[in-house]
């Protein structure tokens, strides 16, 4: 398994074939810096123009099956931080990628860890008013509800304190 060291070195080496080839990124792409980040876990790779800067991603190219696409994510990025803002993956993006090598796609088809789903289960609860609308309050404002505090209902303005009965759904 290549080390985060081997593939920065991999990334540099297609920066400069890029620089080679396309004597019109060359000053540009001088000043470019790459590096890897953890954070990035479904994005392959991420162009920062004003920092002239590309991330890619290590959680991603560590793993072996994605070494393939390695050079391909590289050339998308170089792409972006040729063009500039404002291109996105339009058709002159489209060209650009293709013609530095890539293959003008914007998406990968690479291996991601699963994400941790770190959002709780949104339990949301049922108030019945005097009025006999049910309105729908969150988590948060129904416990301060049975703590005491008053709310009102928006279309009879009667106090949800005095609601009939609460359930959850």
């Amino acid at each position: 398994m290549k080390s985060q060291w081997d593939w920065l070195n991999e990334a540099y080496a297609i920066k400069k074939e890029v620089q080679e080839n396309f004597d019109q990124y060359d000053q540009l792409l001088a000043k470019t810096r790459i590096e890897f980040s953890n954070k990035l876990t479904s994005t392959a790779g991420k162009a920062r123009y004003s920092q002239n800067v590309i991330t890619l991603s290590w959680p991603i190219f560590c793993q072996p099956e994605n070494q393939a696409g390695f050079r391909n994510t590289m050339l998308h990025e170089i792409a972006h931080i040729v063009l500039g803002p404002g291109y996105g993956h339009n058709r002159i993006w489209k060209y650009t990628h293709r013609k530095i090598g890539g293959n003008g796609k914007r998406t990968h088809l690479l291996t991601t860890k699963k994400r941790r789903a770190y959002r709780r289960a949104y339990k949301a609860a049922i108030v019945v008013c005097a009025c006999g609308y049910k309105v729908r309050i969150g988590p948060i404002q129904h416990k301060r509800l049975r703590e005491g505090v008053q709310y009102r209902h928006k279309k009879c303005g009667q106090p949800l304190a005095e609601a009939k009965e609460i359930y959850s759904e």
